[in-house]
């Protein structure tokens, strides 16, 4: 008892604790994720229930930090998404794990994205070749590095440097080419090339960005990015089409989005060039209404450039004057804000520059090398070819060597093979004109012994029964011998049958077997059942498989009479691809598995072996017997 109280229980005790309060969390990661791709029913409120446990949990606290970051970059947030990438940067810098890693590479992302929001693209692309260098150390893989390979490209879409962003666009896809972001960089392409008036290939990757999901934030973009296109080529009509369909799909829920703004910027520009001012100044008010929300100053410039140009076209100079000063007073501002940045723009373009001589320094040393390596293979070249020079006449005379003593054995072995076919064929001709004879032979005495049995004994037989017939006084001391003289004639005429191949062969098969089945059934007074199927093929059985089939119908006849005292008999012949099917029923007394067989159906089985055939016996003592035969192609046993 003691050792139950001082060990067995507390170890209960302990385990039953750890089960309750130590097991594993399911916090959704999955499901948290494919909502944060859902840009269209993304709802803070309903998120926030989702990673409140996970903020809570400090192990999971980081990854809670990174979905409220990517929510707020996801709905255009600027100071938020700085604000989450610096908690997580603060957490992940200090750590060397690989999520802490992973979490890091994410702030710098955050923090680009944010300062790129708010048109800071120097800082944008500082915190971008932080997230490079991570890759560089080989502390994140390419996927996770990807975010910052595309948020240079965009850095030097924002500087006009469209050469160099143009392959960075083109790396990111490579690598991105099944995740959802790579929608963003289809579209950026495509902005590209409606700069650089490249129209068809701008609306070629357009279109691949728009293969994005709808509920994804790149469909948006997509369909703004077309319609300024085509406002580009001088297409308003269709800039406006897809500018309307854009917000007739996209704008419930998305009205504050960027993509939504620059959108109504291009309807709002397309209404003015159509001549609709009243239409153009109602979406461009509108429009910098939810930009004043949202603090976009680069799109708020070009609203009001928009609406300046519409109030001119009017006529009323003092409303466009009032636009286009607020555009230059914002557009001062922008300036001051780059300036007070100014240092960090510079830092980061001189960090890019020295990455881009570092890369050339090493593309320089690769080629060296490669350089060498092409020597040092070309001198392997010329040593093997060299050596090929004097080995290949060698392999060659080896080889016709060779050749030539395959032939002559192949030759040898051949001869050796007709030589035995011909012998072969030989004795085979032998044997089939000894088994012809033989049977021609066979033939002829059945013939002689069937004509004898007819024309001497059968005749006599006929003769006494005549004379039996003549003497009705005497008629009931003869009936016994009388009927023994009709039923001996009656099996000699049987005998005579049998032994007379010819009208096997002048008969159908199966019209032939019916009259013996029923001149049998009429003499034994039994009740024979026959039946055939199908009668075409069974007609066309071959000559010598009839002749076995009938003395085999006629040796289960004859055993039947003799052993079974059946009353009724049912015959089947059946065939079925090429397989013959012969199933012989009687209700006779049957017979024990104990029981012998007699020479009748050993003869049976004889013949059955010659032409391939299977006998199956099925018999119950007083229930009868059943007899399967069953003879596998019997077309081609001839």
């Amino acid at each position: 008892m003691k050792i139950i109280s001082t060990y067995i229980i507390p170890f209960f005790i302990i385990t039953i604790c750890s089960n309750l309060f130590c097991q594993k969390i399911d916090f959704k990661h999955s499901e948290i994720e494919s909502k944060l791709q859902n840009f269209k029913e993304l709802d803070y409120v309903e998120l926030y229930k989702q990673i409140k446990p996970i903020l809570e949990n400090k192990k999971e606290h980081i990854r809670a930090l990174d979905y409220l970051g990517r929510f707020f970059m996801e709905k255009e947030v600027s100071d938020s998404t700085i604000y989450y990438g610096n908690k997580i940067y603060e957490l992940a810098v200090n750590n060397t794990d690989s999520l802490s890693y992973a979490m890091l590479s994410n702030s710098y992302n955050m923090l680009a994205v944010g300062y790129g929001f708010k048109g800071l693209s120097g800082l944008r692309g500082r915190y971008h070749l932080k997230g490079l260098k991570l890759y560089e150390e080989g502390v994140i893989d390419e996927k996770i590095a990807v975010h910052h390979i595309r948020g240079m490209a965009d850095y030097y879409l924002d500087s006009k440097e469209y050469k160099k962003a143009i392959p960075l666009y083109e790396q990111s896809i490579e690598i991105d080419k099944n995740n959802h972001t790579v929608y963003y960089s289809y579209n950026n392409l495509g902005v590209i090339y409606t700069r650089l008036k490249q129209y068809k290939k701008a609306l070629k990757y357009l279109k691949k960005a728009c293969e994005a999901p709808k509920e994804h934030k790149a469909y948006g973009y997509c369909y703004e990015s077309i319609s300024a296109c085509f406002y580009e080529m001088g297409k308003i009509d269709r800039a406006l089409n897809y500018g309307l369909l854009a917000k007739q799909e996209l704008e419930d829920g998305n009205e504050y989005s960027k993509f939504m703004l620059l959108t109504n910027n291009t309807v709002g520009k397309s209404y003015y060039k159509k001549k609709k001012y009243n239409d153009a100044i109602s979406i461009l008010k509108s429009t910098l209404k939810k930009i004043n929300i949202k603090g976009f100053i680069d799109i708020e410039i070009k609203v009001l450039e928009s609406l300046s140009k519409v109030f001119l076209a009017e006529k009323n100079y003092n409303q466009a004057y009032e636009y286009i000063s607020k555009g230059y007073k914002l557009k001062d501002s922008l300036a001051k804000i780059k300036k007070n940045n100014v240092d960090a723009e510079l830092e980061v373009k001189f960090q890019i520059l020295q990455k881009e001589n570092e890369i050339t320094l090493l593309k320089k040393d690769k080629q060296l090398k490669e350089t060498q390596l092409e020597s040092e293979r070309k001198n392997k070249w010329f040593l093997i070819i060299a050596f090929l020079i004097v080995l290949i006449p060698c392999i060659f005379l080896l080889v016709l060597y060779n050749q030539k003593l395959l032939a002559q054995s192949k030759l040898n072995k051949k001869q050796e093979e007709i030589n035995v076919q011909k012998i072969s064929s030989l004795i085979k001709e032998l044997e089939l004109k000894l088994i012809k004879s033989s049977l021609d032979s066979q033939n002829k005495e059945i013939k002689r012994i069937a004509q004898e049995l007819h024309d001497n004994i059968g005749g006599n037989l006929a003769a006494i029964k005549l004379q039996f017939d003549a003497s009705k006084n005497q008629q009931d001391v003869f009936e016994k011998p009388k009927m023994q003289i009709d039923q001996t004639y009656q099996l000699i005429r049987e005998i005579f049958h049998d032994l007379k191949p010819e009208k096997i062969n002048q008969n159908k098969f199966a019209n032939l077997l019916n009259e013996y089945l029923n001149t049998v059934g009429n003499a034994q007074k039994l009740d024979i059942t026959f039946n055939v199927f199908p009668e075409n093929e069974i007609n066309s059985i071959p000559e010598k498989m009839r002749i076995e089939i009938f003395r085999i119908i006629q040796e289960l006849l004859t055993n039947t009479i003799e052993h079974a005292k059946a009353t009724s008999i049912d015959l089947q012949l059946n065939m079925l691809d090429n397989d013959l099917q012969l199933l012989f029923e009687d209700n006779g007394v049957g017979m024990s598995d104990k029981v012998k067989e007699g020479v009748g159906l050993k003869n049976v089985r004889n013949r059955l072996k010659k032409i391939n055939g299977d006998l199956k016996i099925d018999s119950v003592l007083n229930r009868g017997t059943i007899l399967n035969i069953e003879i596998k192609k019997i077309s081609k046993l001839k």
